[in-house]
């Protein structure tokens, strides 16, 4: 599955929407093993959300944690392939997943540290149970980069591949979790406790809410994105279309 929305494959309420829908799909379907998550193009994995299009933050965080939830209960391994940067609620998206590897060329940030918005997906919760509190706080509270090895060197990703080969790898990576689904259903369920997550869902919508999503403030954090979307390299533009996931 590759999020598929403009140059940065920004998550919108529609996106959330069908990827929720492809994963009760592939929880359903016996003939797929392992669910993988990319971003299409070779820019960004994903920027995050798109604060200008959700609408109620109150309905966006529903859908939010409808996905989350999804997630976290499938039978099926699950792998974020991360083949460019990974900002905002990107990050907090491939957290969800049981496996992260990362292209050589890629990095995690959240930007959103510096412009008092909200998680969605209890980044700051998963990622404290994944690495450790003071890596949830680095990325979180103080929206530190990382680097594609500085992000493995921390636990934030579980591999990292050349951008070369990167699918190549990834995919190979994602056949040899098939192995080890019961291991990985019962990893997650022992790292995730229900009560503290539901907290965590209830501190994020308590949060939305009072989110001052100002232009002087969405301007800042888009200011922040395109820095990142510069500083990948990119030398072709891929025309936006109304976006969604493939």
């Amino acid at each position: 599955m590759a999020i598929d929305n403009g140059d940065s494959n920004l998550l919108t309420p529609d996106v959330v929407d069908q990827l929720s829908t492809a994963i009760a799909l592939a929880e359903s379907d016996d003939e797929v093993k392992v669910f993988c998550l990319t971003g299409a193009g070779p820019s960004f994995f994903s920027a995050g959300v798109s604060w200008e299009h959700i609408g109620s933050s109150k309905g966006f965080l529903e859908k939010s944690h409808a996905l989350a939830s999804l997630l976290l209960a499938t039978r099926k391994p699950t792998v974020s392939m991360i083949q460019g940067a990974s900002l905002g609620a990107g990050v907090e998206l491939s957290l969800l997943t049981d496996y992260r590897v990362a292209s050589s060329k890629a990095i995690i940030s959240f930007p959103e540290a510096g412009f008092g918005y909200p998680t969605v997906f209890s980044g700051p919760y998963m990622c404290a149970k994944i690495c450790n509190p003071a890596i949830s706080r680095k990325v979180f509270m103080l929206g530190e980069t990382f680097t594609a090895e500085a992000a493995l060197n921390v636990g934030l990703v579980d591999e990292v591949f050349d951008s070369s080969t990167f699918y190549e790898d990834a995919a190979r990576f994602a056949r040899n979790t098939i192995h080890r689904t019961a291991t990985s259903e019962l990893a997650r369920h022992s790292l995730i406790e229900p009560d503290v997550l539901r907290l965590t869902f209830l501190e994020e919508r308590s949060s939305a809410a009072a989110l001052d999503a100002s232009p002087d403030r969405l301007r800042e954090l888009n200011g922040e994105r395109a820095r990142y979307l510069k500083a990948s390299g990119r030398t072709r533009h891929r025309a936006a279309g109304s976006g969604g996931a493939k």
